[in-house]
């Protein structure tokens, strides 16, 4: 087994030292070494009371004032579940480069508007913090290193190349104006 699965493996052996009975359920359901189908697969075998009891240990509220579920199926909760968990992990700072893992308690600067990662502490993240204020702006959103790659985002694109039909009319324009 790998460095990494023994430090994932650890990490949810200290929430299960934690979680009550019904979040220990759905807790035990995720494996690191497994792919994501598989611990999907695993975690909605776990009834709705588990689910909801394991995301409101995790911090995540899953009913509204009104008492009704704010996720449609088990589906959705499984997944957000498996993000939630995974957001502990060992990552990568998308801004200093150095890793870093958030816990249970913290309450990141950003969080990763794809993953639910939470962000690094360091001088880069705060920085950026700063220059937003203290209320980011309404549509802001932060992506983690891990999100950047999957995704094939480059944290520094090259500048966008002109399409063809844009070349094809700026070359249509001079000439008519000749």
């Amino acid at each position: 087994m790998s460095e990494l699965h023994q430090k994932q493996i650890a990490v949810i052996g200290g929430l299960l030292n934690q979680a009550d009975v019904n979040a220990k359920r759905v807790l035990s359901g995720y494996n690191p070494t497994v792919k994501y189908e598989a611990n999907k697969a695993s975690l909605k075998k776990c009834n709705a009371a588990q689910l909801e009891a394991c995301a409101t240990f995790l911090g995540f509220t899953v009913r509204n004032d009104a008492n009704e579920k704010l996720y449609r199926n088990q589906d959705i909760l499984a997944d957000r579940l498996i993000l939630k968990i995974e957001s502990l992990f060992e990552t990568q700072c998308s801004e200093c480069s150095q890793p870093y893992q958030n816990k249970l308690d913290d309450t990141p600067l950003l969080t990763c508007t794809l993953c639910m990662q939470g962000s690094h502490d360091c001088n880069q993240i705060r920085t950026k913090m700063e220059a937003m204020g203290e209320i980011k702006p309404a549509g802001t959103s932060w992506l983690c290193f891990g999100c950047l790659d999957k995704n094939n985002l480059a944290l520094n694109p090259p500048p966008k190349q002109q399409s063809k039909r844009t070349r094809t009319y700026s070359a249509v324009s001079e000439a008519a104006s000749d």
